[in-house]
């Protein structure tokens, strides 16, 4: 409880050797244990230096060792981050879409967007707005009613919306430079338009002004 109180409270350096001497005192029960290599995985990816090899050490017990554990979606989703922070795109991208078919909610959107960011990464612009757009319209769609979910939809349309005009800068073609610029177009608006609250809206406006739209 020493290691769940400081993580709550966001004392990272504090709570990572206190759940990790948890972990050494014996057994415990199966959701106590969980617990303890999740936030402990965590709390080495919050540190002011993160540890990403200790949080990968933790978290990849979760699904080896507790695979019918309700919490193996989100140590799944933990692991890709730590993979990518890591520079290895590849093994984040391959959690990411474990969790994505393990989980549902916001953490299944969390994880689809995430895929999509490891192919902008690698400059697959068409393969990562093929993932943008399953948590655009995926969901529940414009009726989507979670506000993580909206955060990440909203997050969704900007990016393909940059993809979209990056492969528009690319193409040879004016017939589908044009398209593509009208894509861009609309996945912006659609940010302005259906999230104007979120941190996402000031950047597409911005973008729309590039566009001249």
């Amino acid at each position: 409880m020493q290691g769940e109180c400081n993580f709550k409270l966001g004392n990272y350096a504090e709570a990572l050797p206190a759940l990790e001497a948890a972990l050494a005192a014996g057994p415990a029960s199966e959701t106590i244990t969980v617990l303890c290599l999740l936030h402990g995985g965590q709390s080495a990816g919050q540190l002011e230096q993160p540890n990403w090899d200790k949080a990968i050490e933790l978290l990849s017990k979760i699904p080896k060792e507790h695979e019918e554990s309700n919490y193996v979606p989100e140590a799944l989703n933990e692991l890709g981050g730590a993979s990518f922070n890591l520079g290895k795109q590849e093994e984040g991208r391959e959690y990411w879409t474990d969790a994505a078919a393990k989980a549902d909610g916001a953490l299944a959107a969390r994880s689809r967007f995430m895929m999509g960011e490891v192919k902008f990464a690698k400059k697959d612009f068409s393969g990562a707005i093929e993932d943008y757009v399953l948590v655009v319209f995926g969901f529940g769609g414009e009726n989507a009613t979670d506000e993580e979910i909206k955060n990440w939809q909203a997050k969704a349309n900007l990016q393909a919306g940059q993809a979209s005009a990056i492969l528009a800068g690319q193409a040879s073609d004016q017939a589908k430079r044009n398209d593509l610029i009208s894509k861009a177009k609309t996945y912006f608006q659609r940010v302005v338009q259906k999230y104007p609250e979120s941190s996402m809206a000031e950047a597409a406006q911005s973008q729309l002004k590039k566009l001249g739209g």
